[in-house]
């Protein structure tokens, strides 16, 4: 499904939700969240879905491990995996409207309402 969406233009998946008031009282964590995901994000890029799909194989025991080594192939190869921690605006809007037009949000939320980047100073 993701790879079939990526045909689609870009649409952010992976993201952390949470309230203003917890955003800043736990700006810190967030950050270290931040720099955690940026540091995994930079290993896959390096190490590569063949090495990803060996970590991974023990979580998915109903899959056979070329099933899941191709499908990590499949979303590498269509660049489905950011190279930052930056959520793109095109990403968000995207998804924004997909999640407005399904009717799982009643306002469709701007880019500026929602989105901070913790890997930068406040």
């Amino acid at each position: 499904m993701l790879y079939a969406a990526s045909s689609r233009g870009p649409t952010c998946y992976t993201t952390f939700i949470t309230s203003r008031d917890s955003a800043s009282k736990r700006r810190d964590e967030f950050a270290a969240l931040t720099r955690a995901t940026q540091a995994m994000l930079d290993w896959v890029a390096k190490e590569g879905p063949a090495e990803l799909a060996r970590l991974t194989t023990p979580f998915f025991p109903n899959m056979p491990g070329e099933l899941l080594r191709a499908a990590l192939a499949r979303y590498h190869a269509a660049g489905l995996w950011s190279r930052t921690t930056a959520v793109s605006k095109a990403g968000f809007e995207r998804l924004a409207y997909s999640l407005h037009d399904g009717g799982f949000i009643a306002h469709r939320a701007t880019y500026a309402e929602c989105v901070r980047d913790f890997g930068r100073p406040a």
